[in-house]
């Protein structure tokens, strides 16, 4: 799956950037700062930002990658002691953006899809008895409202985040003899600056 998306991955961007011949065609650097809220249960989600790179194919569509990082923890009182779970979300992915209407305020729709990179962490006592990762595939749909002051943007949106292929969607504590669930899906807020580039 990985090796299939980074090939279309390439296939996209090669793509992308042999558009670039129209006159009308524009950059955009975006950075963005958010909160997430995790479906697993009694996590706790951290603040965590993110960059973006968007190539305006017209006026209303934007296409582009984008990187975010997102943490999570959860805290245990096990018998061994305290624990706490940490699990790091970084997704690497291609955006596609479609901005509704002209002028100052311009709502959009999009999407993202690509590579969920995670790093889990579980300490007890402050020793650290589990450190691994995953990456799968995932998407997120997103909506939000870009306010357009020219050369600088403002935008706010909220996403969706699934992320597949998770055979093991728990890590065991063989100390404690307990599993820990982690996220597969969770809620993202982002606000953040927009700065045009080019023409």
């Amino acid at each position: 799956m990985k090796n299939k998306f980074m090939k279309w991955t390439g296939v996209a961007l090669v793509g992308l950037f042999l558009s670039l011949g129209n006159a009308n065609a524009q950059f955009a650097v975006g950075v963005q700062g958010g909160v997430f809220k995790s479906t697993a249960d009694n996590a706790k989600g951290y603040p965590g930002g993110g960059i973006n790179l968007k190539y305006f194919v017209n006026d209303n569509v934007a296409l582009g990658v984008a990187g975010r990082i997102y943490s999570e923890r959860l805290n245990y009182d096990f018998s061994g002691g305290p624990t706490r779970f940490v699990n790091n979300i970084t997704p690497v992915t291609l955006t596609a953006d479609f901005l509704l209407t002209d002028g100052f305020v311009r709502p959009y729709l999009g999407a993202d899809a690509g590579v969920y990179f995670q790093n889990f962490r579980v300490n007890q006592n402050d020793t650290q008895l589990i450190r691994t990762s995953a990456s799968n595939f995932g998407l997120a749909p997103r909506g939000g409202i870009l306010f357009d002051f020219g050369r600088v943007g403002l935008n706010a949106e909220f996403a969706y985040h699934a992320i597949f292929g998770n055979q093991n969607n728990n890590l065991r504590v063989s100390d404690a003899g307990v599993n820990i669930d982690h996220v597969n899906n969770f809620w993202g807020a982002n606000v953040g600056l927009v700065f045009k580039l080019g023409q």
